[in-house]
């Protein structure tokens, strides 16, 4: 699955940090990692130049584990850069860090992170330096991922059970039932309502069901909980110590589908743990 890796890298501490935080999906499969960085026009005149010898002091230590690495030094706007190579070499997944404390949120509007997001259409992997396990190696040892039943949301599975096997992770399948007025009624209609949430709960665990079923061999909990989606998720993230959050995601608004419109945004923008980003087709299902 992981046959190609593209990392962004910026010659900073805590940019380069994301080499050592995801080592062991270069070690996979016999991956081949391009390790990518962007300078200005005119901003490299010898082999000497600090991006350069960072570029090959990277490549040496993974080359040293046995990893095959391809170094590309470009020029240009980063986020433009990186999205053509990506055209070029179609990677398995692109790799970079989002220099953040607390996710998104604290991303500056346009920053190269967020324009990679917008624009790739590639398996995007978004690590954030702070995360836990600071400067080492992730775990991944529990993967959240939110479902909201339609066809796309599932498209990320293939990927998060490849990162599931290679790190021994438990995945948590979750959905979240979203409380309409008629189930939130008084009582009068409480046996009605109570009705209706098993119902609902049960359809819920079905679709879930579903899903798991392309997760052979690997351990998973199904969860459903009731509410706003995006507060839900967000709880849930934290009350299972997340590693990952895996989720699709595309730009279209208007959707039907919570996973597509401002849950996702809000998700994207106050997770804390790294996340794994699929950004899927437009279109209904």
């Amino acid at each position: 699955m992981f046959e190609k890796i593209l990392i962004q890298l910026d010659g900073s501490e805590l940019g380069d940090r994301v080499l050592t935080q995801v080592r062991r999906l270069f070690l996979t499969k016999d991956a081949r990692v391009y390790l990518v960085r962007v300078v200005p026009e005119k901003g490299v005149s010898s082999l000497e130049d600090e991006p350069v010898v960072s570029l090959q002091k990277c490549k040496a230590t993974l080359e040293r584990e046995g990893i095959h690495v391809e170094t590309r030094l470009l020029t240009g706007e980063p986020a433009a850069a990186i999205l053509e190579l990506a055209d070029d070499v179609k990677p398995s997944l692109i790799a970079l860090s989002t220099h953040g404390r607390t996710g998104v949120k604290r991303w500056v509007r346009g920053s190269v992170a967020e324009r990679i997001l917008q624009g790739s259409r590639f398996p995007l992997l978004m690590v954030n330096p702070f995360a836990r396990g600071g400067s080492g190696e992730l775990g991944f040892k529990r993967i959240l991922v939110p479902l909201d039943g339609s066809r796309e949301s599932g498209t990320i599975l293939p990927l998060v059970h490849e990162v599931a096997r290679t790190y021994e992770s438990e995945v948590v399948l979750a959905h979240v039932v979203e409380i309409p007025e008629d189930l939130a009624a008084g009582d009068a209609l409480a046996l009605d309502a109570a009705e209706a949430r098993k119902v609902r709960r049960a359809e819920a665990e079905s679709m879930l069901a579903h899903f798991k079923k392309s997760l052979g061999g690997v351990s998973v909990k199904l969860d459903v909980e009731w509410g706003s989606p995006a507060a839900e998720l967000l709880d849930l993230a934290d009350r299972e110590k997340a590693d990952l959050v895996a989720l699709t995601t595309h730009g279209r608004s208007g959707t039907s589908r919570w996973l597509y419109g401002s849950v996702a945004e809000l998700l994207l923008h106050h997770v804390t743990t790294p996340i794994l980003v699929l950004r899927t087709a437009t279109g209904e299902s």
